[in-house]
C-alpha cells in the first residue's frame, strides 16, 4: 500500500469514527444536561484546524432529536446560513436548537459576524417558533456562551418591544 492509499484509508477511517461518535452522542446523550455535555462532544468530533459549525436539534423537553454539521470552513471562518438551519430544524420538527462552533485560533471571543449570525438566528427562530437556546464558541481553554453572557436576554427585550409595537 503506497502513501496515497494509506492517507486515503486514514481519511475513510476518520469519517467512520466521526459517524460512530455522532451515533453514540444521539444514543447516550438524549437529554442535554448542560453546556459541558455539548462542548465535550463537539471537541471530540470537531477538527481543530478548521472552523466548523454544528447544530443540535431538540424537542420541547430538551431531548436530542438530531445533530448535524452545518458547515466546515477555514482556519478563520466558516460560512453559516441561518435559512439552512431553520430549514433543518423545521424538517425535524425541532422545538429548539443549540449552535456550536469552534475557533481554531483558541480565542473564544465572538467576532462581529458571530454576533450577527446569533441575532439573525434568534429572530428567525422566534418567527418560526424555534428557540435558539444558545450559541457556543469553543476555544482552546475557555468557551463563550451567548446565553450565559446575557446576549439573548438583550435580544429578547428588543424582540418583544418590536413585536408589541
Amino acid at each position: 500500500m503506497n502513501i496515497q492509499e494509506k492517507i486515503s484509508r486514514f481519511k475513510e477511517l476518520q469519517a467512520e469514527i466521526l459517524f460512530l461518535q455522532e451515533d453514540v452522542f444521539k444514543a447516550k446523550s438524549r437529554h442535554l444536561k448542560g453546556q459541558a455535555d455539548v462542548i465535550n462532544f463537539i471537541k471530540s468530533v470537531s477538527p481543530v484546524d478548521k472552523e466548523t459549525v454544528y447544530c443540535i436539534f431538540l424537542d420541547a423537553k430538551n431531548k436530542v432529536i438530531d445533530f448535524k454539521k452545518m458547515s466546515e470552513g477555514t482556519l478563520v471562518m466558516s460560512v453559516c446560513y441561518p435559512r439552512e438551519i431553520i430549514k433543518e430544524a423545521l424538517a425535524r420538527a425541532a422545538y429548539s436548537v443549540v449552535l456550536v462552533h469552534n475557533h481554531p485560533s483558541g480565542n473564544p471571543e465572538p467576532s462581529e459576524n458571530d454576533k450577527k449570525i446569533a441575532r439573525i438566528m434568534y429572530v428567525a427562530g422566534k418567527s418560526c417558533d424555534i428557540n435558539l437556546l444558545d450559541s457556543v464558541i469553543i476555544g482552546a481553554e475557555e468557551n463563550y456562551s451567548f446565553y450565559e453572557t446575557g446576549f439573548f436576554r438583550t435580544l429578547e427585550c428588543k424582540y418583544n418591544n418590536f413585536i408589541t409595537e
